[in-house]
């Protein structure tokens, strides 16, 4: 320009030889020399920009233990102005995890944090937290990552990971991209939700055999010693929820005035703690008809574990005899509801809070005199 200035367009760099020419207004008249030409070069340098990315799901992802997915994590991913032939690397650092999750959870600050280059190349000098292979650790006690793989993420920024069965907690992950020179990290939260798994129990016996009108004087019952057995609330970190059992079958109204299994560090009471449910209702009862109606007695729920043993107790009913077939159900207090997810149920396990065995139960006839 008059001035003097020069304006370098942008995205372009390299080396070029400028001729500045200067004219006055005098004239070449007489031999004059109204010009003045100088020849510089002009070396325009190049200058690395900061990759940069987006998190497509926000900084905090919900997903299910036990889940495998391949979904988009990053979007508007960047080398930088007018670097797009430039090679970037994704990685991945945990740098805190609790395994099981604990609360209050001690989140690491999730917040973007470019860092402030100046003209020299820098490396992230980020390290994973000490102790976090244990994630990674195939059948280790704080294994979440299913073949002692950490999550993968790609060029395009797709978030790939196979989460260990029954495992679940929080980890908090440093995401870097590197052009080589500058780097950009971030920080996202995994949550990994459990669910809910059946409890467990076996039973001593499969057919029990009781007199007719045992219970006739006194409100007597007959307990059959520990006939549920390995009782167990289900699958890992459970061990603080409650169970009850239930016994249910198609029998005679008065077949039975009770049937229990209280855990064995239960208190003992002589009477029935169960409710018995018409399943269907009042309506379901067709007197006339050789059916049964179906029926069922729920004990309260109670923390068995770690007993793990329970009696069964029978109150047969007056005048009754016969052999029945019920069912054994162990339930425990854990919701089959599902939690609200970012992505993350492809592979993972329904969640499940109850088990079930079948056994015999024959009332014998005992001949009254005439």
């Amino acid at each position: 320009t008059p001035a003097g200035s020069m304006t370098v367009r942008a995205c372009n760099s390299g080396e070029i030889n400028v001729t500045i020419v200067m004219t006055d207004s005098g004239g070449t008249y007489l031999g004059g020399v109204d010009t003045s030409r100088q020849t510089v070069l002009v070396k325009v340098l190049p200058v690395n920009d900061q990759p940069r990315f987006e998190f497509s799901r926000g900084l905090d992802l919900f997903m299910l233990e036990g889940s495998v997915a391949a979904v988009p994590l990053l979007t508007n991913i960047s080398a930088g102005r007018c670097e797009l032939s430039q090679a970037m690397t994704f990685s991945l650092l945990p740098i805190t995890f609790c395994v099981p999750a604990c609360l209050p959870f001690p989140h690491a600050d999730p917040a973007l944090t470019p860092l402030q280059i100046g003209p020299d190349c820098h490396s992230d000098d980020s390290q994973p937290l000490a102790g976090s292979e244990a994630l990674f650790t195939p059948g280790g006690a704080r294994q979440l990552f299913d073949d002692g793989t950490m999550v993968e993420l790609l060029a395009n920024g797709t978030l790939k990971y196979s989460l260990a069965p029954f495992r679940h907690g929080e980890v908090v992950v440093r995401v870097v991209l590197s052009d080589g020179c500058k780097y950009y990290a971030a920080n996202f939260t995994l949550h990994v939700l459990p669910v809910d798994s059946a409890p467990s129990f076996s039973l001593s016996q499969t057919a029990i055999v009781v007199s007719e009108d045992l219970n006739a004087e006194g409100g007597l019952y007959l307990p059959i010693t520990s006939l549920a057995t390995a009782i167990h609330p289900g699958g890992w970190n459970e061990d603080t929820q409650q169970m009850r059992f239930s016994i249910g079958g198609s029998l005679s109204l008065r077949a039975f005035e009770c049937l229990e299994v209280p855990c064995s560090d239960a208190a003992s009471s002589p009477t029935c703690a169960s409710v018995m449910t018409i399943i269907g209702g009042e309506d379901a009862v067709v007197l006339n008809s050789t059916n049964q109606p179906d029926l069922r007695f729920d004990g309260p729920f109670l923390s068995c574990y770690p007993s793990a043993g329970g009696d069964l107790r029978v109150w047969p009913g007056s005048a009754r005899f016969g052999e029945y077939r019920v069912r054994i159900i162990l339930s425990d207090d854990g919701s089959l509801a599902l939690p609200h997810l970012t992505f993350g149920t492809l592979g993972a396990p329904l969640p499940e809070n109850s088990a079930e065995a079948e056994m015999a139960i024959t009332i014998s006839p005992q001949n009254k005199k005439p």
